[in-house]
């Protein structure tokens, strides 16, 4: 009886141990799994008909939607609206155009397929002073749509409607130019633009004042302005190579962020010979060559229609390597002989001493140097070998050996 017992009670338990399982696996599956559906779709421009990126959102989730235009979003049954982002970059300038469709009612998997993303145009506007001095770091501003915008794109997708659609923009002249993608092709964006200038005086003006110069091309006059002179932060190096005699000039440019001309290049003036350089707007960077040994003063200033900034300076010390000496002579009177030489170009260093090299050798109290002549005294009988260099001044490089010349003593 025991027995039979035991083994009733561990069927039991086993038992219990398979429903409980049963259950913890059931407890697994989603609630309202068959609730869940796929919302998809391809944004596609409505000009081009190509695919367009943004983010799309429904019922509190969003989804970036890549360069295909493809999005799949997954969301219980339920009414709901779709909220499109277009967002557009361009280095400091950035715009937005928010559109939201009518509700729908999503009761299985549903593929909307091309939604049609309404066009943006391009607007250029060129800001200008009241001598039409193109200004740079003008500051625009523009919102939108009109009030009939959603009535010229009514359709998102078959069945699917716009109910919203808010449009944002704003951006800096660079060059003198700055441009808009606007939502309406014929139509100029609310908005205005602003500029301060370097005194703190500031200068607006409304879009709706620009003048139109071509198709989706504005010209915006700020009267009463005078455009100050670029004034960006510049930072000048010098360096010199001796061997290849070339001085390279390199800057940096930071951005003042005031209301000025339009950079136009950059003026670069040597002080001391009034040498002047004009380098483009896109280059920073100038290269001088052949410049003798001296002391300069570098400067350099942003140029533009309205002149030039205010300038920096940088000094150098340049050097050259002392030219080789030419035409050595050897002259030989019995246990003397005296050696010439012509004095080399030292490219405006100072000739300190000359150097030389004499095989075999000999006592120097038996040679006497004046400036370009040698002689050497008491000389014993052989064939002596002699090479000369001029040596400058600190930081001044030798000049390079001059060409052998033997000499016979006998």
């Amino acid at each position: 009886m025991r027995t039979t017992s035991r083994l009733s009670s561990s069927r039991a338990w086993s038992t219990l141990l398979s429903v409980l399982t049963l259950l913890s696996l059931l407890s697994l599956v989603p609630a309202q799994a068959a609730d869940v559906h796929a919302v998809t779709g391809v944004l596609i421009d409505g000009d081009s008909g190509l695919p367009v990126d943004g983010t799309v959102g429904l019922g509190g989730t969003t989804v970036n939607v890549g360069g295909d235009g493809a999005f799949e979003i997954l969301a219980a049954s339920g009414e709901y609206s779709l909220t499109i982002n277009r967002r557009f970059s361009d280095g400091a300038d950035s715009g937005i155009l928010n559109l939201i469709t009518s509700s729908f009612m999503l009761e299985s998997d549903l593929d909307l397929g091309p939604l049609t993303i309404p066009t943006l145009y391009r607007k250029t506007f060129k800001i200008v002073d009241r001598n039409a001095v193109p200004i740079d770091n003008v500051y625009l501003a523009a919102t939108g749509p009109g009030g009939d915008y959603l009535e010229q794109n009514p359709t998102a997708a078959p069945g699917l409607a716009y109910a919203y659609a808010y449009w944002g923009w704003e951006g800096w002249t660079r060059s003198g130019e700055t441009t808009v993608l606007s939502p309406e092709e014929d139509l100029m964006p609310s908005g205005s633009v602003s500029a301060r200038l370097p005194d703190g005086s500031r200068y607006s003006a409304p879009l709706a004042s620009a003048e139109s110069t071509a198709v989706g091309q504005y010209t915006l006059t700020l009267e009463g302005m005078d455009a100050p002179s670029p004034n960006p932060n510049l930072r000048l190096s010098v360096s010199d190579s001796v061997d290849d005699r070339l001085t390279t000039l390199r800057w940096s440019v930071q951005d003042s962020g005031d209301a000025t001309a339009a950079l136009e290049g950059y003026r670069v003036r040597e002080k001391t010979t009034g040498q002047t350089w004009l380098v483009g707007s896109e280059r920073q960077r100038l290269r001088v060559a052949n410049l003798d040994a001296g002391t300069y003063v570098f400067m350099l200033a942003a140029d533009s229609s309205a002149g030039a900034g205010q300038y920096v300076r940088e000094k150098v010390q340049i050097s050259r390597q002392i030219d080789r000496i030419r035409n050595v002579t050897a002259r030989v009177r019995g246990r003397r002989a005296i050696l010439r030489w012509n004095r080399p170009d030292a490219h405006g260093n100072d000739i300190k001493a000359y150097t030389y090299s004499l095989q075999p050798r000999v006592a120097r109290k038996k040679i006497s140097i004046i400036g370009t002549r040698m002689v050497m005294r008491g000389l014993g009988r052989g064939i002596y070998r002699f090479q000369v260099r001029a040596s400058g001044g600190r930081g001044v490089p030798q000049s390079d050996w001059s060409k052998p010349v033997r000499f016979s003593v006998r």
